[in-house]
């Protein structure tokens, strides 16, 4: 539904990929679990605005937990600015 919106400006849309980490012991740890902490996480880029510079749709890219909006299950909209880094 929400994947068919067109961000405006400096603003992206990324879809989470999952990153489940796993212990020493064999325990898989899922995203969620990290949700307080301050972790970083995967995405794909959906859909850029026509302002963006640096960002390109298909990019993975290494965004913070609690930025942007979340406009749909593990699909969120935010500025490119606070895109931590790029693969």
């Amino acid at each position: 539904m929400f994947r068919d919106v067109r961000p405006l400006g400096k603003d992206i849309l990324i879809e989470r990929i999952e990153n489940e980490q796993k212990t020493s012991g064999g325990i898989f740890i899922p995203d969620e679990a990290n949700e307080f902490g301050n972790k970083a996480y995967k995405a794909r880029v959906l859909k850029v605005g026509f302002d963006v510079k640096q960002i390109q749709e298909g990019d993975i890219v290494l965004c913070k937990f609690h930025t942007g909006i979340e406009v749909d299950y593990d699909v969120i909209m935010m500025k490119e600015e606070e895109v931590i880094g790029r693969f």
